[in-house]
């Protein structure tokens, strides 16, 4: 329970910074945080529904990580570069499964929520789950690929 506090009180925290957002609060009546947590459920709500599920998975999976590496650009880091490498890699694997079988996706119940859910596990701040498959996939191949060269 104690991330759950964590992450409610860092959308709290960080909601106050955008201005969009303390203009909608004040017209009503709430804390920015909270607007961000309804439009949160109100995107849960319409992709369990099958309502404009591939939009809202390809903007919450492509604004924010597209921020965060434009950020990590300017101020290089290597652990956030590993991160979001392996981010774009696993992303654009997706995006090209997406686009070369979407007759097999609409098979798969709930496809869209959760291909959301995998992405934002693997640049979530807390879990950095990029940074996972980085060091046990994308790592092991490299060095892998490089020990059949040498030979």
């Amino acid at each position: 329970m104690d991330i759950f506090t964590e992450s409610i009180d860092e959308i709290y925290r960080t909601s106050r910074n955008w201005k969009i957002l303390r203009y909608i609060s004040t017209k009503f009546g709430t804390h920015p945080g909270k607007i961000v947590i309804y439009i949160g459920f109100l995107c849960v709500f319409l992709m369990m529904i099958g309502v404009y599920e591939k939009f809202i998975c390809d903007a919450l999976t492509f604004y924010f990580p597209a921020k965060w590496t434009l950020t990590s650009i300017v101020i290089p880091n290597f652990a956030s570069s590993k991160l979001w490498v392996s981010y774009w890699i696993v992303y654009s694997l997706l995006k090209l499964l997406d686009e070369t079988i979407p007759f097999l996706i609409q098979f798969i119940p709930f496809y869209y929520a959760i291909k959301c859910m995998f992405l934002m596990v693997l640049y979530a701040p807390k879990i950095r789950g990029g940074l996972i498959i980085y060091d046990n996939v994308f790592f092991q191949l490299v060095k892998d690929i490089k020990g059949r060269d040498s030979r």
